[in-house]
């Protein structure tokens, strides 16, 4: 659907993409992962099904858009600094943050699916600020990854009770992310 004609729904029902995805993490809440569904989501919002499809197309629509947020949470948290070792620490931490306040937030990131053909310009806008502090694009995107998928694989650790709970009996989460993030960024 273009953007006009979703301005256009917006506007004559008075629901949009960012209620639903509010909705939406809001039913992640109560029903976890494994229970999301849209018709499920179309009661949070009080609405019939198809009017999500309308708004927001289907399920992994709804699932990567719920990423978005997550990540985007988590740049936007982030100051500019001229060092991208302090950057990349900063994303990290706030990483780890957004990802802490909704539940199953790391199964939807890693079951998030993106478009191919936005790849190249997702690149430029995620690694801008890692170019400016002095790193050419692949490496930036190369040490980016490798924080995310730390930070992600911790925060699958965190949110599964069966292995969280064997975990804390023998580490601290707090302390394993920090020194891990620290080696990471440090042994770059």
């Amino acid at each position: 659907m273009s953007r006009r004609a979703a301005n256009r729904v917006k506007s004559h029902d008075g629901l949009g993409r960012d209620a639903i995805v509010q909705a939406a993490f809001e039913l992640m809440e109560k029903a976890g992962f494994d229970g999301f569904n849209m018709r499920g989501l179309a009661k949070e919002l009080g609405v019939q099904a198809p009017t999500i499809y309308w708004h927001a197309g289907d399920k992994g629509e709804i699932i990567r858009l719920m990423a978005a947020e997550i990540y985007g949470e988590a740049y936007e948290s982030v100051a500019e600094t001229g060092d991208w070792r302090d950057w990349l620490l900063s994303f990290g931490r706030a990483f780890r943050v957004s990802l802490a306040k909704r539940k199953d937030s790391a199964r939807i990131c890693v079951s998030a699916s993106q478009p191919v053909e936005d790849a190249p310009a997702r690149a430029e806008k995620i690694t801008k600020a890692l170019v400016e502090a002095g790193l050419d694009r692949n490496t930036a995107l190369s040490r980016l990854a490798a924080i995310m998928s730390f930070t992600l694989g911790l925060a699958c650790y965190e949110q599964s009770e069966a292995v969280r709970l064997h975990l804390e009996a023998m580490v601290d989460f707090d302390e394993v992310f920090e020194s891990g993030l620290q080696a990471l960024v440090r042994g770059f």
